[in-house]
């Protein structure tokens, strides 16, 4: 118990020193997906999209959360009927670069959960139903560009996998960054 309040105290005193905490920034993105494993034969490329809080710790390093859903259509040749959904919940750490007064790369490991589903008929006219969760993994890295002083243009590019092998994808994102309660 003892153990648990230092930590609490810890954390908090390196959350408001102005020597550790930076800023926050806020992510929303957009982009497609190409399906690995087994979805990869029976799926289309995907789109989707991911939105994402994260707190500087200092210039180089961040942690954060990131919220994205991708959308594979299925082949019609296999499948008459929709969608493979795949929803992901993720912390992710970073690790980031200034190349230039206005460029910005970086690199971010994220893991968390992956949360699948689908609803399909076959060409037996059955409906399949397809619900699974497994925990995940996804390195990314990417660049932004400064367009004004908190608001950067980002590309990502990143795999994701999960504990189910068959279960992946690679994808490349676009959007916008946001910088706020700069300290």
């Amino acid at each position: 118990m003892k153990v648990t309040h230092k930590l609490i105290v810890i954390l908090i005193v390196l959350s408001t020193s102005s020597a550790f905490a930076q800023k926050l920034r806020v992510s929303l993105e957009g982009g497609i997906a190409k399906p690995v494993g087994w979805q990869a034969q029976y799926t289309l490329q995907g789109e989707g999209g991911e939105v994402s809080l994260e707190y500087f710790l200092n210039e180089k390093w961040s942690l954060g959360v990131d919220f994205g859903l991708r959308e594979f259509l299925y082949h019609p040749i296999y499948f008459q009927q929709p969608s493979l959904r795949v929803k992901t919940y993720e912390a992710v750490g970073g690790y980031h670069i200034k190349l230039s007064s206005h460029v910005n790369a970086y690199g971010k490991l994220g893991v968390g959960v992956y949360h699948t589903r689908s609803t399909y008929r076959s060409d037996d006219q059955a409906f399949y139903h397809f619900n699974a969760v497994n925990a995940g993994l996804s390195p990314k890295v990417g660049f932004n560009y400064r367009l004004m002083p908190s608001l950067f243009l980002d590309m990502n590019g990143s795999y994701s996998f999960t504990t189910d092998r068959e279960l992946g994808f690679f994808g490349v994102v676009v959007g916008f960054q946001y910088d706020f309660l700069e300290f």
